[in-house]
């Protein structure tokens, strides 16, 4: 859900700043911190629409944010190298992965979406955009959790 609700949200033009996941009786509940990046916000009735497009797979997201990204020109030129910074929270056995890195139109979506090809949970996300680059960081479980091969792919993610 949360690479999906990221990408609709990103389609919209809308700054992501926290996002909060929770699960409870199969059911997903995701709530997100969002400003408008330009404008005003988005008809909710659009994002609804367009989120229950993404999640039965009707919505190309990943063709469209990057439509979009080229519409607006493209990703930043020589941009920062992409990090992730692994914390082991050894009190509650939290694993929490951050990356710094350049900010994209719809990278949270492209992380979250690596995140999730990886087979990894994601409890909680905090977002924060610092002028043009982010650090995000994302509390992960799961029952294989390869640091190297998750680095791997959000940082090809990031690119």
């Amino acid at each position: 859900m949360l690479s999906k609700a990221a990408g609709v949200l990103a389609l919209n033009s809308l700054e992501v700043h926290a996002a909060t996941l929770r699960s409870h009786g199969g059911a997903t509940v995701d709530a997100f911190t969002v400003s408008p990046r330009f404008g005003s916000l988005p008809d909710a009735s659009l994002l609804r629409e367009q989120l229950s497009r993404a999640i039965e797979g009707s919505l190309p997201l990943a063709d469209k944010l990057a439509a979009k990204e080229r519409d607006y020109g493209g990703p930043p030129l020589d941009p920062p190298p992409a990090k992730v910074l692994w914390f082991d929270d050894e009190s509650t056995g939290a694993v929490v992965l951050e990356l710094r890195a350049a900010d994209r139109i719809g990278l949270l979506h492209r992380v979250a979406s690596a995140l999730e090809q990886c087979g990894v949970d994601v409890q909680w996300a905090r977002v924060s955009t610092l002028g043009a680059t982010v650090v995000d960081s994302f509390s992960i479980a799961g029952a294989d959790l390869d640091r190297r091969r998750i680095e791997r792919a959000v940082l090809d993610a990031a690119r």
